[in-house]
């Protein structure tokens, strides 16, 4: 059996059934036509089309075109992009719309689905009908659905999205489940909703109402549900944990109508959360995707690229918010996807656009996210929020940062604004910034923290061979290795922040490079002392200075790196969290390579086969530790600037 691709779009099988329908009564189907001349009419389904003619269909040609986005096609082709479908599901609607029977199109399979998956779903579907239900018809959903329409969500975005309620007797949807669908309790817990506690299996969503999360395919794939009422205590959301069909990472909320949608409009709003997605559907403001709860991976990378439309950036306003969006500039170009940011110059207090509608209105939502910048402007009031600029060290600070992307510019009205804003935004003078800027195109960059000669212990690659030592001695820089500067970074947010002493201490309390152990150890004896987590440049070196320890001018040389370091994060729990686990990744991976070349070493006549289990049940180890798990953005917060 062979896969139908848009390579083989104009074979004999499409070409005879193009020649059994008329592409009319095809797009008929799906538009309102009006004869115009020997053509006719519409608006465009594939972009904000609000000119009638731009989009034409020829009869004696069998073809479409919009001369405005210029999509085109035959009627195969305008279905499989109205529906988003494959070749062979376009065909094959497109034989259903014409009521025309064409046998061939069975010889063509489509890839085949993986009955575990389908299973998982189906009973995904049924779960979630069953608290659509108990949302509308239950006498206890009532209060579930008075919250929500105090929340300014009506009917008919409750049903737009998805959105039901788990009953309180978590057992319910489980005999529903199991006496009238027939499921195995096996079935139903590939679905991540059983909780089983004494001995009594129940779902674990009970109580809560519920948000159906769907997949690209338009499939309810798992559930975040929220507690409401007066139950403080308990946990606000609980979410469907990874599946055999969920994983947070490689899902965007409400991805699936923002396909068709971000064609028409040409751009999709980037967002946190679903409340926000939803909350600008209230707004009329439908292509709009949402992160769940984690930060942005490639999968997501791809689906947006995927879109080949604008992204429009509108995390949060808050500094976890703002960090995220400073980190996505530089993932959103790795992509090549064309991206604005929402302005984060606003003159209210509220986070996200979800608390924005609900206490200023939709009117001020729109304003909101029709403020578009560009990702200068954005970096001007994201420093000017989280620097203190009348302190001359930040003034610098701010106008260093925009020298590398001002230097190389060859536009030189947009050079010239930006000098003016920074001279409005710090009080250093236009041509001061001006030489500055000068002065950066002549220089040769010096050698950084990054180009500094620190070989890894664990490195054995270019020992191999003398052609590798030879060209490793030529090159003038060797990377530092990814913990030392994990430690280091770890170490400059635990100088500003005490909590982060706290969750050190609990999380791992110890550094891997020796030099930052011993850093710490006498920072850990002072506190005791002194009770003091306050800690500056100049402090830390009188602490060194006034100890026993030898090869004090190595820990200042250190101390000075921590304090000098180019990072504009803010603190916050997140980062540190992050950080540790970045650690504790790599020592887990110098460990395991160094039992590697172990075994290598001291093989003691073991077979090769053997030895090579060994080294990839190892391997195994680090993989367990996946890409999603770490996540791409969250990655990417490690990098020193």
């Amino acid at each position: 059996m062979e896969n139908l691709n848009k390579n083989n779009q104009n074979n004999d099988l499409f070409d005879s059934i193009l020649s059994k329908v008329d592409i009319v009564d095809i797009i008929g189907h799906y538009l309102n036509l009006e004869k115009k001349g020997r053509n006719y009419v519409a608006l465009c389904p594939f972009h904000d089309d609000k000119q009638l003619g731009n989009f034409s269909v020829s009869p004696e040609k069998q073809v479409f075109k919009c001369f405005s986005c210029n999509k085109s096609g035959n009627a195969i082709a305008f279905v499989k992009e109205k529906e988003r479908c494959s070749w062979i599901e376009a065909a094959k609607k497109v034989c259903e719309i014409a009521n025309i029977v064409e046998p061939a199109l069975e010889n063509y399979k489509e890839v085949k689905k993986n009955p575990r998956v389908e299973k998982t779903l189906q009973i995904l579907k049924d779960i979630s009908i069953f608290y659509s239900l108990s949302l509308f018809q239950s006498e206890e959903g009532k209060d579930a659905l008075n919250y929500l329409h105090n929340r300014g969500l009506n009917d008919d975005v409750i049903r737009h999205f998805g959105i039901g309620y788990a009953l309180k007797d978590g057992s319910k949807v489980i005999e529903f489940l199991t006496k009238e669908k027939n499921y195995s309790l096996k079935e139903i817990d590939e679905t991540g909703i059983i909780d089983l506690k004494n001995n009594i299996i129940k779902d674990k969503n009970y109580g809560r109402i519920a948000f159906f999360i769907k997949n690209s395919n338009d499939d309810v794939c798992g559930f975040s549900c929220r507690i409401f009422g007066d139950k403080k205590s308990d946990a606000k959301y609980v979410n469907t944990s990874s599946t055999i069909v969920f994983n947070k990472s490689k899902i965007l909320y409400n991805y699936y109508e923002a396909l068709n949608e971000s064609a028409k409009v040409g751009y999709v709003y980037l967002l946190e959360g679903f409340m926000d997605v939803i909350a600008c559907y209230r707004a009329n403001i439908k292509s709009a995707v949402g992160l769940m709860g984690t930060s942005l991976t490639k999968d997501h990378l791809k689906m947006l690229k995927d879109l080949k439309c604008e992204v429009r950036l509108c995390l949060d306003l808050d500094k976890p918010g703002q960090n995220a969006i400073y980190k996505a500039f530089s993932l959103l170009e790795s992509y090549s996807i064309p991206y604005k940011v929402v302005s984060n110059d606003v003159d209210f207090i509220y986070k996200d656009s979800d608390e924005i509608i609900d206490h200023l209105g939709s009117d001020k939502l729109v304003s909101f996210l029709s403020n578009i910048t560009d990702k200068l402007n954005w970096l001007v009031n994201y420093f000017k929020k989280n620097l203190d600029l009348s302190i001359l060290e930040n003034k610098e600070k701010m106008i260093n940062f925009f020298i590398p992307l001002l230097k190389n510019n060859t536009d030189s009205i947009l050079v010239d604004s930006y000098i003016k804003e920074l001279e409005k935004v710090t009080n250093v003078s236009y041509n001061v910034i001006k030489d500055m800027i000068d002065k950066a195109k002549l220089e040769v960059k010096p050698l950084s923290d990054d180009d500094i000669v620190q070989e890894e212990d664990i490195s054995s690659e270019y020992d191999e061979n003398i052609e590798n030592l030879e060209l490793s001695k030529k090159r003038k820089k060797i990377r530092e290795s990814k913990i030392v500067k994990s430690e280091r970074l770890l170490l400059s947010y635990m100088f500003k922040n005490e909590e982060a002493f706290s969750i050190f201490k609990e999380k791992i309390n110890s550094f891997y490079t020796p030099v930052f152990s011993e850093i710490y150890e006498l920072v850990s004896n002072y506190i005791k002392e002194k009770n003091d987590f306050k800690f500056n440049k100049e402090k830390l070196e009188n602490i060194v200075e006034s100890s026993s320890i030898d090869k004090k001018d190595n820990l200042k040389i250190e101390i000075e790196k921590i304090f000098t370091l180019k990072n504009y994060d803010s603190y916050s729990k997140g980062i540190i969290e992050e950080l540790i686990d970045n650690i504790k990744f790599e020592r887990n991976l110098i460990n395991i390579k160094k039992s590697n070349q172990e075994l290598l070493k001291n093989k003691n006549g073991d077979s090769d086969e053997y030895l090579l289990s060994l080294l990839s049940n190892s391997k195994n180890k680090v993989a367990e530790r996946t890409a999603s798990e770490r996540g791409t953005y969250g990655k990417d917060s490690k990098k020193i600037r």
